[in-house]
Formats: structure tokens, C-alpha cells, sequence
């Protein structure tokens, strides 16, 4: 009896080791095809689950039992997207992760996938609107990638100049609702106004500047805690995030003067602590629909807008600090009435 115990304790040791074994190396497998993988939320403080080359180890923020919360909400398809407002010429360099020999010209009411590539000329602008009903401006000389983080939060990827974007709230968000990535960072949001520029050093250091809501902006190849930028404030944002407050909105001088000249003239307040100053011409603000825009390091903007007719429009003014980082803005409406009578 005692002989056939110790057969029956041994044969279940042996099976347990041989469990282990599989276990084992099982788990090796799957660290070794995810090696390189970093799974966290732009707005989690820490990562729910990290994994490393070095280590393949995970790192839960918890320990507790994670419930996938089923939505009663529909589900809203992104894509396409809509191109809502073009002005000047904007072309789709690339589809399916291909490069198109031939650049397709965009057109006002037309529609772009998941994948899709978009470049803006000079003095161009496009106005672009997801199927959740977030809305993003590309002005000129501007490129980005048309991505997504899951079926129901979009991301752009900046590769080139600035894009300014205006993202619904949705009640009772816990994660963020849309994000833009750039080469050297990741930034969340989940409902507000915002605007993201690139620099001379392209996207690998970018400005960030927020009028509404807050902006979550970590490192894309690191999950650590995010810096939260709030409204009013802007970030200089590469290897570290510096936050700093955004310079007061740029005022006119004569804000009920029409524009009767060929060249429409707006004359500022100077702003402290301000190197340059920026005149956006829009027919619709509520669509960013954006004619033209000028750049002065003076506050005296004075630029032509060719064939522009008579009627009302807004112009929206901001500035920028030494960091490159924009104010917050005011918009006018102004009237165009130039007079065009030939004596």
C-alpha cells in the first residue's frame, strides 16, 4: 500500500512538471511575438499592461478583475471620413499604405478611408469630419495619416505642419475620445478645442495649444504618467513635456472698421510677450471653413485674398511665443465691402 502511494505521489509530481514545462513555454512564446509591444491608454496613469523585450514581465495597474463594460450606446463607423470645406488644392498621396504615383486631387463632398494620406498646398485648407462628429482643419503645407486606436476612437498621425481640431464631449467618457500621434509623442482627448504644430525639427518636438477641455500627452514608445495640459495652457512637447501658459488672445484696434481696400488690413493690440501674429480668414466657423490666413511678426496684418467677394466674414487672431506655442484666439466678424466701380 505504502509502495503504491509513493507511485501515485511521484506519477502526480511528474504531471505537474510537465504542466509547468508547457506553461512556460508557452508563455515564452507569446512574450517573444509581442516583444516589442506597448499596450496603455494616453490618458492612464500608468500602463495596464507593459510588455518588454527585456524582461517580457507585465505590469498590471491592478489587480483587480477587469469587466469589459458593455455599451448601450450604437456604434458610430468613423470612417469614411468627410471632407466638409476645401479651399485652394489638397491632394491623397497615399491609400492602402501605398504611395500613389499619381497625387489624386481632393474635391469638396468627397470621402477618405482608414489609411488614407492627405497634403495641403500653399494657402490651402481642408476641413475634415469623422463619423462620431469630430472635426479637423489641415491649413496649408500640412500632412497627416487618417488612423484609429480602436472602432470608436479616431487618430490622426501629424507628419508634417499643424492641425487644429474641435472633438465633441461624450458623456460619461472614461478614456480618451480621439488622439493625434506625432513622431515622438501621443495626445488624448476626450471633448475639446485644440491645435497641434510641428516645428523646424518636423514632429519629433511639436506645440500644442488648448482653449477647451484638457489634453493628455504622453511618450508614444512609453507608457508613463501623462502630462495633462488644461485650458489656457500650451506644452512644447519632445523628449520632455513643458507646460506653460498660453498668452492672452490678440485684440483689434477697430473692431466695427469695414474692409474697403484690395487688401484687408487689421491692425492689433500688441500682445506681452509675443513674436509673431496670425490672421485666419473663415466664411464658417462652425465648420473651420478657413480662405486664407498671414503671418506677421508685427501686430499690423495687412494681405490680399484674390477674387474674394463682397459680404461678411470672421477672422480669428492669434499669437506665438518664443516656443512656437499659439495664444488663445479671438474671431471677428468683419464686412468686405470693397468699393468696385470703374470711373
Amino acid at each position: 500500500m505504502i509502495v503504491n502511494r509513493i507511485s501515485r505521489n511521484y506519477l502526480h509530481l511528474s504531471l505537474m512538471g510537465v504542466l509547468i514545462v508547457v506553461g512556460f513555454s508557452v508563455l515564452k512564446a507569446n512574450a517573444q511575438t509581442n516583444s516589442s509591444e506597448v499596450t496603455c491608454n494616453v490618458s492612464e496613469g500608468v500602463p495596464l499592461v507593459v510588455k518588454s523585450r527585456a524582461n517580457s514581465s507585465h505590469i498590471r495597474k491592478n489587480t483587480a478583475p477587469q469587466y469589459k463594460r458593455i455599451s448601450s450606446q450604437p456604434r458610430v463607423h468613423l470612417y469614411p471620413a468627410s471632407i466638409v470645406r476645401l479651399q485652394g488644392k489638397a491632394f491623397l498621396v497615399e491609400r492602402a499604405g501605398q504611395n500613389l504615383t499619381e497625387q489624386k486631387m481632393l474635391y469638396q463632398g468627397g470621402e477618405l478611408q482608414l489609411g488614407d494620406v492627405v497634403q495641403t498646398g500653399n494657402q490651402s485648407f481642408i476641413s475634415l469630419r469623422l463619423g462620431d462628429g469630430t472635426l479637423s482643419m489641415l491649413p496649408s503645407n500640412s500632412r497627416i495619416q487618417l488612423s484609429q486606436s480602436s472602432n470608436s476612437v479616431g487618430r490622426f498621425i501629424l507628419q508634417a505642419g499643424t492641425v487644429q481640431n474641435k472633438v465633441i464631449k461624450k458623456p460619461r467618457a472614461r478614456s480618451n475620445t480621439f488622439e493625434i500621434q506625432t513622431q515622438g509623442s501621443m495626445i488624448g482627448v476626450r471633448g475639446t478645442a485644440f491645435s497641434v504644430h510641428g516645428t523646424e525639427q518636423g514632429t519629433s518636438v511639436v506645440t500644442l495649444a488648448v482653449e477647451e477641455g484638457k489634453v493628455w500627452v504622453r511618450p508614444r514608445n512609453s507608457c508613463v504618467a501623462p502630462t495633462i495640459v488644461d485650458a489656457g495652457s500650451g506644452a512644447l512637447i519632445g523628449v520632455s513635456t513643458r507646460k506653460v501658459p498660453l498668452l492672452d488672445a490678440p485684440n483689434l484696434k477697430n473692431a466695427d472698421v469695414a474692409q474697403p481696400n484690395e487688401q484687408l488690413h487689421f491692425e492689433l493690440k500688441p500682445v506681452s510677450g509675443a513674436v509673431r501674429y496670425r490672421a485666419q480668414v473663415l466664411r464658417d466657423v462652425n465648420t473651420l471653413e478657413t480662405l486664407a490666413e498671414y503671418y506677421n511678426r508685427e501686430p499690423d496684418l495687412t494681405f490680399d485674398i484674390p477674387d474674394l467677394p463682397n459680404g461678411y466674414y470672421y477672422v480669428k487672431l492669434t499669437a506665438f511665443d518664443d516656443l512656437g506655442i499659439e495664444s488663445l484666439s479671438k474671431t471677428y466678424l468683419f464686412l468686405r465691402n470693397r468699393n468696385t466701380r470703374v470711373e
